[in-house]
């Protein structure tokens, strides 16, 4: 179904097993990307296995080209968007995430929106590019978090967020944010 442009929609769905997006997405002859071109939405679903959209292949990450959201969602095991290009708006609002969950290296093009997720392990968004806002109001980093590296380009709204181990931001740049 990733395969095609036509809009995925889940909602109140558990998802068994693990979900494999760069087995699920489209790989051209031409490029080494990784491509899922419809918008996903995932809203109040159950990830009950592990969300690989990174296979150790750094000259092919994967590349969601619409929309995407994991709205209130849960991801029960590690979750892995690591080098992930995000072309288009992505939202984790209200996300729970049981394990690790890493985002390192990911490029968000346009807003990133994690508004009130909850991290219960180390959540990892080291070397990140966020090239437009990005909101993580009243987000619970109760693992570490780490931002080292990251680029926030736009506004960076870590308002009401609370990290309840280290938080590293060593390197971090920001043009404009609060805390």
């Amino acid at each position: 179904q990733m395969k095609s442009s036509v809009p995925i929609l889940y909602e109140d769905v558990e998802i068994v097993g693990d979900l494999d997006l760069i087995a699920a997405s489209t790989s051209g002859l031409l490029d080494s990307l990784h491509s899922i071109r419809p918008p996903l939405t995932f809203t109040n679903c159950v990830f009950t296995g592990k969300l690989l959209a990174y296979d150790g292949n750094e000259e092919a990450p994967v590349q969601f080209e619409a929309e995407t959201h994991f709205d209130d969602c849960e991801f029960k095991k590690t979750s892995d968007f690591r080098q992930a290009i995000f072309l288009e708006q992505v939202t984790f609002e209200n996300a729970r995430f049981e394990q690790e969950s890493t985002f390192e290296e990911a490029v968000f093009s346009e807003k990133a929106d994690f508004r009130n997720a909850r991290f219960s392990a180390r959540a990892d968004f080291g070397n990140v590019q966020f090239s437009r806002d990005v909101d993580f109001e009243g987000v619970s980093f109760a693992g570490e978090a780490w931002f080292g590296t990251a680029q926030f380009l736009r506004l960076a709204n870590f308002e009401g967020a609370d990290f309840l181990e280290p938080a590293c931001f060593y390197g971090t740049q920001f043009v404009d944010g609060f805390f």
